[in-house]
């Protein structure tokens, strides 16, 4: 899998659907643009590594989180990542990641 760069950028909707990905995060994940729009962020995501709905609650009541996210690439691989994520103006939720590593 090939680095990816450390301007990935995602927007998703309130239901936490992607409606904006940056070619560095489909690098990222290993799936194209058309792949990833309309599908969650709990897909992309290791599964039992975190329990969305209740780190959804804490964003919203704060509208701006950050941390450590393990994602899950398309060939199997966990990658974490460091974010950064808010609300914007519009009411979608922006995100900015940076590759961390590979998690065997």
């Amino acid at each position: 899998m090939s680095q990816a760069k450390a301007d990935c950028r995602t927007v998703v909707n309130a239901e936490g659907s992607y409606i904006e990905v940056s070619d560095s995060f489909c690098q990222l994940v290993g799936y194209t643009r058309e792949e990833i729009i309309g599908k969650r962020y709990s897909d992309f995501t290791v599964k039992e590594t975190i329990d969305i709905p209740t780190v959804f609650d804490m964003f919203v009541k704060e509208g701006y989180m950050q941390g450590l996210w393990l994602l899950a690439h398309h060939n199997g691989d966990s990658i974490l990542v460091s974010y950064e994520s808010w609300f914007r103006p519009d009411g979608l939720i922006e995100s900015r990641m940076g590759l961390v590593g590979e998690v065997a």
